[in-house]
Order: C-alpha cells, then structure tokens, then sequence
C-alpha cells in the first residue's frame, strides 16, 4: 500500500513537473521501488511506467530501457509484454536511445533464450515474440555496416554476446543448457547462426574501411570469445597475424600504436589462460611482432601449480560452525553468546568440554527466573493502573460543525496557491487536494470543480492530476483491504466527462484535445462526446484530427475509435462527411487499418441491396425525426458511397464488387451511381490493371456501368490495345449490345464503325449524338491512324447507303438530321461533295431528295448547284424511283422560279406529270415562257409547249412506267 501510494505520486510527478533530470530521478526511483523493493507491484504498473517510451526526452527513453533490462532479467517472462516496446526504441531518432538499448540486449536477448530454451510449451504468442526478436538480432547485426561508430561499438559488442551464447559452454548459459530441441529453438541451427556470426565479426576486423576505435572494440570482442571459447584461437591468430601485416597502410601512427598495444594486451592475456603447449611457438612469435618482450612472455606463461596442503581443520570445529549457523532462532541472544563460547579453536580446549554443560545450564535458569520475575511484577502494576480514555474528557463534535471545519480547511488550502507557490511546495499543496477531493467525494468536488473552472487554463494541471488520481483509486493500485476487488471507474468517468463537456461548452479547443489524448483511459461516454464534438460543424475538423491521433495511439481503444470515424462518413452534414474521409484516407495508407476501412466500405456498398436505407446510415438526430425512410433517396444513396468512391483511387480492386451490385439494384440507384462515378473512376487512370478485369469479367447487365466507365477514361484519350480487343472479344462472345463499343470508337478500325453505324443509330438520340460525336472527333486525335479516320462526308454517306432492311426509314432520317445540325462539320462544301457522290450512285438512295432538300434549306446559296443536281437526276430518269421523283418535284417548287429551266427540260409526259400535280408549277412555268424572248421562245419543243398550254383539267395521269423519252 504505501509503496503504490508513493509509486504514483513519483508516475505523477516524472509526467508534469520538473526538468528531465528530475524526472530521470523520479522513475529511478520507481524501478527501485517495483523491482527491488516489492517486484509484485509490477504487473500494476508496466504499462504505465512503459507509457515514458514515447517521451520526447532521450533520457527518460534511457531510463524506460534500462527498467525492461532488470525487469527482464528478474523475469524473462516479460519479454512478451515489452516486445513491442523494445522495436520501437530500436529505431528511435536518437542514436545515444539506439546505443543503450542495443546494450540492453546482452542481457535480455540471453535471458530471453535460456527462459524459451526452459519452456515445456510454445504457443503463437511466444513464437511471434520470439519472430520479433530474431528481427531485432538482425537489425543490431546489420549495424556492423553503419557508418555511426557509436552504434558499430556496441553491435560489435552484441555479436560478442551472440558467439558466447551460442556455443557449449558449462560454466554459463549456452546453448547446452538447452538438453533437447523445442518448437523454435534448433541447436544445430542455433550453432550455425553463431558460427556466421562470428565468422562475420572476424571478416569485420579486415575490413578497410574500419575506424581504429571499432577495430579495438572488435579485437577485445574476439579475444574474449578465444579466452573462454578455445575452439576459436588459432582462427584469431590468424587474424591478428594479418593485421600485423596490413594495420600500418590504414592509419595514423596513434591509432597504429594503440591498436598494436590493444593486439599486444590481448594476447598476453590469451597466453596466460592457454593450456597447450602446442601454439605456444606461435603466440610467442606474434607477440614478439606485436613489441612484447622476453620477460613478458615468460610473465605471462602458464606455470604449473603445485596442489598446496590442506590445513587441518577438526571435524568438531567444522560441526560447531554448521550448528553455530543454523541455531535455532527462538533462543535468547545471551544463550547464544554463551553457546557460542563453546566451540574451540583446536585440539587443545577440547578438555573444557566437560565443563560446558554445566554452565550453560546454569546460566538458563539464571535467565528464565529472572524473565519470569519480571513479567509477574509487571502484570501487578497494570492491574493498579487505570487506562485513559479520550473520549471520556471530549464531547463529539456535531456532524454540522464537522462539516462546516472540514470545508473551511479546504477552503484554506485552496486559497494557500500564493504562499505555498512562494515557498516551493505548491506540489505537495496540489497532492493534499486532490487525495481530499477523491477521498471526500461530492463534498469537496464540487467546490474543487468550480476552482478549477474558475481560472481554467492556469488550473488545468489541476484536474489532470485529479483525473489521474481518481484512475489509480479505480484502478485499485491504493486498495487497502480488497486487492481482489473489482476495478470501478464510474468516478472517474463523471469527472472525465464533465471536464470535456466544460471544455467544449466553453470552447476550449485546446485543453479539449489535451485532456482526451493524454487521459489514462477513455471510456465509452467519454467517446460519446467526442462524437458530439466531431458532429458539430464548428469543431468537426478539429474532432476528427483528436479521432486520428488515438486510433494510432491509443491500441485498446483502436477499434472503437476508428468505428466511430467510419460511422462519420455517412453523416447527413456534407462538411463533416468530407473531412472524416479526408482522414479516413490518410489511415488507408497505413497498413494496419486498410483491412478494416476497406470491410466496412464494403459493408455501405451492400447495404445499396436493401429494399430501404439501414438506420446506421442516419444519426442519432435524424432517427428522432418523423420522416419517410422505406426507399432510397438520393442523399441516402451519396451517404452509401462516399467512403467506398473514396477509397477506389488508391485501391483498385474494390471496384469490383461494384457491378456485381449495380445489377441488383433498381433504376434510381443505378442512376445516382453512373452520376457520381466521374471523379473517382478518372483518378484511376486507363492504364488501371482492375479496370482491365473488370471488363473481361463483366456480368451481364452491367453493361451500362463498364460503357460509363469506359466512356469516362476515353473522352481525352484514346483506349488502350488490350482494353479494345477485350471489348470487343465482350461484344462479340459473351453481351451483344453495341453500347459497349461506344468507347473505344477511337480505337476501331473504319470498316467496324461503318458496319455497325445501323445498330448505332438505333439506340436512343442522345447516344446516336455522342456516337457521331466521337466519330467526327477522331479527326482531330493525333493518335488516330489516318487509315481509321473517318470524314462527315463518309458518314453521311455511309447513313443513306443504309438499307432498309436493316433499320426503318425513319430512324435513318433522325440520324441525318443529327449530322445536318452539326452546321460547323457539315458546311456547304461538305455538302456539295456528298451530293455528287450520291447522285451518281445507283440506285440513288432513297433519301438523297431529303437531303438535297435540307442542304438548300440551311444553305439557300447552293440552288445552283442543286439545279445541276436537278438536271443530272433527268438524265438518270428520276422518276422510274418514285421516291426519288416525288422529291424532285417537291425540289422544283421549293427552288422556283430557279427550277424552271429545269422543269423545261423533262420529257413531256413527265412534265404532264408535274405539271397535274402542281399547278403552282404550272401558272408560274407558263409565266416563265411567256417572259421569254421569241428566240427563246422557239427553242422549247413544241411537244412541251402543248402540254404547258393544255388547260385541261381533264387529262389522265401518265404512267411513268410507259414513258418512252
């Protein structure tokens, strides 16, 4: 209890007060406490002394290392539980953190292998653990590479550490501690590791590019591996024979000496430990080259020792001592001292021995009378004396005025801040406040509340202290009579609660972010809150920043948090909605939790199945409201959406579940989903590798979807060769519907457009419009090959030369009426150029008159050259296609009175014709002839004359079939 009592105020006080020396003293002090005064506290507190890695300070990371090391070494057990903690202080920014704890390792790598090599079983656990220390061994290892002396020398070190442990040896743990293998534990393996390690450590010292300051460090590390490792001396030898050899060409003179002194050290001292005689040549051959002389070596020679005698020691002197220590220790101390006496010091006082009986018997009775006098006596006072009672002269205190003076002190406390502050112990005043607060409860608290809250931003030291010290009380770390009692953190919570709550009424955004990321622990209605400050609009941005620092921070709270930010992606505010997935996609790079964000977008996807939108999809706001919720809406469909079409720019591979649910879903739906496809489908570029897959995978009617799709990336850019064979490998195997081909009109051949433009025109009038529009655009593509181009000339004329056969009549006319509003493609030169070539078709088509028709509508400047189309339409006999013929005349009257010539030049039974069927042609043709000069007069045939000046109404219609002319 007291211990826990001053564990906690010394956690308190390394976290908020002091400089980092102070608060290096301070967790000193702790480790002190829990691991050499009372080691059971441990388990309490690991995890909070194991919160200082994350200090800014390198000495308290320091400090946190050396903590693991001892708790380590007292129970290697605890490796399980510092794991994590130890990778992470490995690749810490600061090299002197880096350097301690790869000295740390010595020890904890050893224990942590005699303690696996001891191990009946091995579940996943220990296997991942010792997975991740094998990962730190080679790390430490790979540092013999660095060009960070620092660091080298303590690797160099590790290795050492390595090759010791790693090899037989009886005297210390070794790998022949370990009688037989286990899961993860080989000793053959085990054996070859070392054996590579210490190979490598020796190829290291040869190394040219080594510092004279390594170089020692490794010829100590070798030469401590040969003195306690024999196998090992004649390899080093070795290498010390070359370095005498190569050591001058790589440094100074300085570094020469100190190194070649180091080598000379070393191996005197080799010498002096080595028991064969075999190598004793060669040591003293290097030596003499390293500077030794004679009289060193033979100093240092191993001599042989003679066995000294043994001093005769009595066997009842021996038996003495062992009863002297282990007497038993209920005796008096005076009947040992007397005992004591009796032992003797050799064979000359064995003749008083007869004598020691006696007096330590007498001297007994001596003592216990006396002891017995003395407690007789004393037990007949007491009963004279009267015991004192206090309450027997003081009256109690009414409950009133005991709290009316316990709130005064109180009061006295608080207001002490400028006096206890002048004299330096405002630290204890803060102690004695917040222990009363916590002890008191609602008595105190509300008066402690309303001073903190009264000058909220000086004080706020204050109620963390207290928010700390009511998590140690519900933590039972101060429990004085029920160690098994159930943690309770209801206080803790209400007051958790309504410093947030006060901090954000308020609007103090700061200490709101402080308090929640830095509490011991974050409850549930704590979280609540935190949802609340995200949803408001004012502080979203800032909530959803707090939100991301503890889903990577807080790992307990980890999953918690990050549903609530995933619940925030479909809230009905669209501001909020944006900024949780702009933090929701700085989580998805992160490997961790890109499983879990890229479920639950999947999991809003499906819901799109559903007959009527889910209620987690709506606040806890919205669910109060009285609104229709049994069909989707198009802000419930966006809601849905956002977070999965946020994620596919990064992840391709979640757009494939998309057409699988564009299927089972109605009309509205699939509507809002081609809308609001745009922008993350063209962020994922035509060359997507998914994109390809989904097109050869593409379930049949989700047709629309893959042409949208396919649409969007071939607006600007022509399709690439893999994308158009697959769909048209789709078109033609597996769904006919030439929708599908609508994209990649730029990358199909002339003759395949062609050949399909009357399946093209039979869609609906928009998609005829974007078909033609695509066609006409490939003219200005660069990457178009000139043989696939096709000119509005072409596919003008490729529409009339339509049979039909193949499409009605009326569907041909709606697209050449999409052509002739395109007035910039289609000029009149354009026009010209198609009429030629279609009047001197045969047959002519069936709707060139149409055409004529409108080319001198939108064009009135071309009647001349439709009169040259007139008279080459005579000469091809017009009126044996009676389509044809009917157009001509309709010609005739729309050009006149430019169409009189004309007209002058039929034969006369088809001027008899035209002349019934209109008489506006009539009246305005004889007008014509009568303007006419007599010369001219006289050239018109009298036989067209006659049927000009026939005014029967009479006369039959002639049959064209029977004309002769």
């Amino acid at each position: 209890m007291i211990f826990s009592l001053k564990i906690v105020d010394l956690l308190n006080q390394a976290l908020l007060y002091g400089n980092d020396s102070t608060r290096v003293k301070h967790l000193r002090h702790v480790q002190e406490l829990i691991l050499r005064k009372d080691p059971s506290l441990l388990n309490h507190f690991l995890e909070e002394v194991l919160s200082f890695q994350t200090d800014k300070s390198p000495e308290i990371k320091k400090t946190i290392i050396s903590f693991i090391e001892e708790a380590c070494q007292q129970n290697p057990k605890l490796i399980v539980k510092v794991i994590d903690s130890l990778t992470l202080l490995l690749h810490d920014d600061n090299v002197f953190v880096q350097k301690k704890l790869i000295l740390s390792m010595v020890s904890i790598y050893k224990s942590t292998l005699a303690w696996l090599s001891k191990s009946e079983s091995i579940d996943e656990l220990v296997c991942s653990v010792w997975d991740m220390m094998t990962n730190i061994k080679n790390h430490i290892v790979s540092i013999l590479n660095s060009n960070d002396d620092r660091l080298c020398t303590v690797a160099i070190k590790f290795i050492e550490m390595l090759a010791l442990t790693l090899t037989r040896h009886e005297q210390d743990f070794s790998i022949n501690s370990n009688a037989n293998d286990n899961e993860i534990l080989f000793r053959t393996k085990l054996e070859q590791e070392e054996k590579e390690m210490t190979e490598k450590l020796l190829e290291f010292i040869l190394s040219e590019k080594l510092s004279s300051v390594n170089l020692i460090a490794a010829v100590e590390a070798v030469s401590n591996i040969a003195r306690q490792r024999s196998d090992y001396i004649s390899r080093i030898l070795q290498i010390f024979e070359v370095l005498h050899v190569n050591l001058s060409s790589n440094f100074i003179d300085s570094q020469v000496s100190s190194v070649r002194k180091t080598i000379k050290l070393k191996l005197l001292n080799l010498l002096k430990y080595s028991a064969s005689s075999s190598i004793q040549s060669q040591y003293s051959t290097l030596l003499a080259d390293f500077g030794a002389t004679q009289a060193e070596i033979l100093k240092y020679s191993p001599k042989v020792v003679q066995e000294s005698k043994r001093k005769f020691i009595s066997n009842d002197h021996s038996e003495n001592i062992k009863k002297s220590k282990t007497m038993n220790n209920v005796k008096l101390d005076i009947d040992q001292d007397i005992k004591q006496e009796k032992s003797v010091p050799n064979i000359i006082d064995v003749q008083r021995n007869d004598l020691l009986p006696w007096v330590s018997s007498t001297v007994d009775l001596k003592i216990l009378s006396t002891s017995i006098d003395f407690i007789s006596n004393s037990s007949k006072q007491q009963k004279k004396i009267k015991s004192f009672k206090l309450s027997n002269v003081l009256k109690p205190l009414e409950f009133n005025d005991i709290q009316r003076m316990s709130l005064d002190s109180f009061h006295r406390v608080l207001n002490a801040e400028v006096i206890c502050d002048g004299h330096g112990v405002d630290q204890i005043r803060q102690k004695v406040m917040t222990r009363l607060v916590c002890l008191f409860e609602q008595s105190f608290r509300n008066i402690y509340e309303d001073y903190i809250f009264a000058d909220v931003r000086e004080r706020y030291d204050l109620a963390f202290i207290w928010l700390y010290q009511e998590y140690v009380y519900a933590n039972g770390y101060l429990t004085i009579f029920d160690r098994n009692k159930k943690k309770n953190f209801t206080k803790y919570d209400n007051i958790l609660c309504r410093l947030l709550e006060y901090f954000f009424q308020e609007k103090y955004e700061d200490l709101f972010s402080r308090l929640i990321t830095s509490a011991p622990i974050i409850t549930d209605n704590a979280l609540f809150i935190l949802k609340r400050y995200c949803q408001n609009e004012n502080y979203s941005h800032h909530g959803m920043n707090i939100l991301r620092s503890l889903i990577i921070s807080r790992i307990i709270i980890r999953e918690k948090c990050l549903n609530l930010l995933l619940i925030l992606t479909h809230n009905e505010d669209i501001s909020i909605r944006n900024n949780s997935l702009n933090v929701i996609q700085s989580l998805h790079e992160k490997k961790e939790f890109k499983i879990s964000i890229e479920q639950y977008a999947l999991k809003c996807l499906s819901y799109l199945r559903t007959l009527k939108p889910p209620e987690i999809l709506f606040s806890d706001n919205e669910k109060l409201l009285i609104v229709p919720a049994d069909a989707w809406t198009e802000d419930s469909i966006h809601r849905c959406l956002s977070l999965y079409l946020s994620l596919i720019s990064s992840s391709h591979h979640l757009i494939q579940p998309l057409s699988n649910i564009y299927i089972e879903v109605d009309k509205d739906i699939k509507r809002v989903i081609l809308q609001i496809l745009e922008t993350p489908v063209r962020a994922m570029g035509v060359a997507s590798l998914e994109l390809l897959k989904l097109v050869k995978n593409c379930p049949i009617g989700a047709e629309a979807l893959i042409t949208h799709i396919l649409h969007i990336h071939t607006q600007q850019m022509t399709p690439s060769r893999d994308i158009v064979e697959n769909i048209q490998d789709l078109y033609h195997k597996r769904i006919p519907d030439v929708r599908l081909l609508i994209p990649i009109l730029s990358g199909l051949g002339k003759c395949d457009i062609i050949n399909t433009l009357p399946k093209f025109i039979k869609l609906p009038l928009p998609m005829v419009k974007e078909v033609f529009k695509r066609v006409l655009s490939l003219k200005d593509s660069s990457r178009t090959l000139k043989t696939n181009l096709i000119l509005p000339s072409e596919l003008l004329i490729a529409l009339h030369r339509i049979s039909l056969e193949e499409c009605e009549l009326k569907t041909i006319i709606n697209a050449t009426s999409i052509c002739f509003n395109e007035c910039s493609t289609y000029t009149s030169d354009i026009l010209v150029d198609v009429l030629q070539q279609l009047v001197e078709m045969t047959p002519i088509p069936i709707l060139f008159m149409r055409t004529v028709l409108q080319a001198f509508s939108f064009y009135p400047k071309m009647v001349h050259f439709i009169m040259n189309i007139l008279q080459r339409l005579i000469s091809k006999q017009a009126w044996k296609q009676p389509r044809i013929w009917e157009g001509f005349i309709k010609c005739c009257e729309k050009t006149r009175p430019h169409s009189y010539p004309i007209l002058l030049q039929l034969p006369p039974a088809q001027l008899k014709h035209v002349l019934q069927i209109t008489s506006e042609l009539r009246d305005g043709l004889v007008g014509h002839i009568r303007s006419m000069s007599s010369a001219q007069h006289s050239s018109i045939p009298s036989s067209r004359s006659i049927v000009i000046e026939d005014d029967s109404e009479n006369i039959l219609p002639v049959s064209l079939s029977n004309s002769t002319q």
